[in-house]
């Protein structure tokens, strides 16, 4: 089976949006039951600043959800220059959304960085039960913020910035251990077939395996690598390691 990139991507942010599924200890279950009864679930995609087009994701993200119907989307772009005195006025309300998803990434430039209080108001919304998805490029931010890193579980870093995961043959999940192998790397985009590991309302309805069409496949992706669960996986082509997707 096949799915075009897009209907993946619908799939992927409808589930994480819909079940609030993070890789941060948070009641899941509460915020699921508030959703039942109200119309809509409120998402705030907060963005800004990325080595990716930041603007154009953030709008068909946006696009994707409200059409299906479900959503009530806003967004929250905070500066792009390290001393703007705009600064003083972002001041995203998290606790008013059921959903946050995070749009921003400084691995171009070290020196944007999140406002310390407003990183402490969103590590707060997650320990009250607030949802979090990390959008496809913002793993790869915030790298010297442990309580993100924590967060996102496993992210674009270094060898030496992390535990790696890799699933063997048998699906057992192997740790590969700071500073061995290699830094988190991909190839050009390919073709890839998904596999199933672990079976959760995200992927309810998927068959066990199916083939997504130009996708990245991240190797060596690394981080604390706690409290999270791996969904799904891929096989690089080059050296049959299976690698970590969902």
């Amino acid at each position: 089976m096949v799915f075009k990139l897009d209907t993946i991507l619908k799939k992927n942010i409808l589930g994480f949006c819909l079940y609030c599924f993070i890789t941060y200890p948070l009641s899941a279950q509460r915020k699921m039951d508030s959703y039942l009864n109200t119309d809509k679930i409120c998402v705030l995609i907060v963005d800004g600043f990325s080595n990716h087009n930041w603007l154009q994701t953030s709008n068909v993200v946006k696009s994707i959800l409200e059409k299906h119907g479900t959503f009530d989307v806003s967004i929250s772009t905070m500066p792009s220059k390290v001393n703007s005195k705009e600064w003083t006025h972002w001041n995203p309300k998290f606790k008013n959304f059921d959903v946050i998803i995070q749009n921003t990434n400084n691995v171009h430039n070290k020196d944007l960085r999140w406002p310390k209080r407003i990183k402490k108001r969103l590590e707060r919304y997650l320990k009250s039960g607030g949802g979090l998805y990390v959008l496809h490029s913002a793993n790869n931010a915030f790298a010297d913020w442990k309580a993100y890193n924590q967060m996102i579980g496993l992210g674009w870093r270094s060898k030496n910035e992390g535990i790696a995961l890799r699933i063997e043959k048998n699906g057992e999940i192997k740790h590969i251990p700071l500073g061995e192998g290699e830094s988190t790397s991909h190839d050009e985009r390919s073709d890839q077939v998904i596999y199933i590991l672990n079976n959760h309302p995200i992927n309810k309805d998927f068959p066990k395996a199916w083939k997504t069409h130009d996708i990245e496949l991240y190797k060596y992706a690394r981080g604390p690598a706690k409290n999270l669960t791996i969904l799904s996986y891929a096989q690089d082509n080059k050296t049959e390691i299976n690698w970590p997707v969902v």
